[in-house]
Formats: structure tokens, C-alpha cells, sequence
């Protein structure tokens, strides 16, 4: 046999590995993807619409960035969509939080999509919110930062409001976490 890639350093101390905590559960949507979304933490308000294509939200590969399920979005039709996606978990401890996600979308805009977002909530006041900016390059992390939250509940909301036909959007590996 052989050894290959390996790296010798001096010293007598384990290298430090952080490891980020992540308040969110199913991050990724691999439940709402493989079981659905009822058995996932995060809980859908509305009623997306259907083309004839199908159903306008998916959780499947096709809105995968890492894993196997991720949020796919296409709307094929003028018909308007408004719909939330949404997560609460508790904050233990004060401090300043951040939330990243992967998008690839686009085709959407102000004008057709205004109130396209993403908000963290807390004692039903948003502390911060983002329009869902277009990606259409492939995958892209996008990120809220310097969240100040409190200890309790706090809700991730994702919502997806258009009128535009054919516009798309597919968001995965959401990451909620202190960085204070």
C-alpha cells in the first residue's frame, strides 16, 4: 500500500477546527425534499400555483447546491404567486447573528417580484431583511449580517411574492448563527 496527501506540521498541539453551530434545523430541505414538507421544520403559508409544467415549488435536485433536495422555484404563468416559507427556533444567548443561504435565480425583479424576501423576525418585528437578489450564474452565497437578536424566538422567513411569468429561483443550505 501507499500513504498520499499527507502533511506533517511541527508542534505538539492539535490544530483548532471551528465548528459553526446552526440554529436552523433541515437547513438544506432534505426532509421537505425526501419526506415532505409537513415532516420539515419549515412551514409553508399559502398556496404556491401550478402550470402546466407542474407544481411551481418543489423541493428536488433541481434546487440542490449541496445535498440532495433544495427549494425550487419556477413560475410558468402571469397568475400571481404570494407564499412564505418559514422556520422559528429559540436564540439562547444575545448577540449579533448572521444568515447565509445559496441562491441561483433570476428573471424577477422589482417590479414584478417587490416583495420577493427574506427576513429575520423576532417579537413580531423583522430586525432584518433582504430583497432575494438574482443569481444567475450558477450558485451564490448571499448573506444578512449583524442580526442583533435577543434570547427567544426568531423566525426565517423566505417569501416569494411575483406576477412575472417564467421567473425562477432555487435557494438551499440556509446557515443562521452567532458570530459574536
Amino acid at each position: 500500500g501507499y500513504v498520499d496527501n499527507i502533511k506533517l506540521e511541527e508542534g505538539d498541539t492539535k490544530p483548532v477546527v471551528i465548528v459553526v453551530e446552526n440554529l436552523l434545523e433541515d437547513p438544506g430541505f432534505e426532509t421537505a425534499g425526501s419526506t415532505g414538507i409537513a415532516s420539515s421544520p419549515w412551514i409553508l403559508t399559502g398556496t404556491p400555483g401550478v402550470n402546466t409544467w407542474g407544481n411551481n415549488l418543489k423541493f428536488d435536485g433541481n434546487g440542490a447546491h449541496a445535498g440532495s433536495y433544495g427549494l425550487n422555484y419556477w413560475h410558468g404563468n402571469a397568475v400571481e404567486d404570494d407564499f412564505t416559507i418559514h422556520q422559528t427556533v429559540t436564540v439562547e444567548t444575545v448577540g449579533t447573528y448572521t444568515l447565509s443561504y445559496f441562491i441561483y435565480g433570476g428573471d424577477y425583479n422589482a417590479t414584478n417580484s417587490a416583495n420577493t424576501k427574506i427576513s429575520v423576525s423576532q417579537n413580531d418585528a423583522v430586525i432584518k431583511e433582504m430583497a432575494i437578489p438574482v443569481s444567475t450564474g450558477g450558485f451564490t452565497e448571499k448573506m444578512l449580517e449583524d442580526i442583533a437578536l435577543s434570547t427567544g424566538e426568531v423566525t426565517v422567513t423566505i417569501r416569494i411574492q411575483t406576477t412575472g411569468s417564467n421567473t425562477w429561483i432555487k435557494l438551499d443550505d440556509f446557515v443562521l448563527t452567532r458570530v459574536d
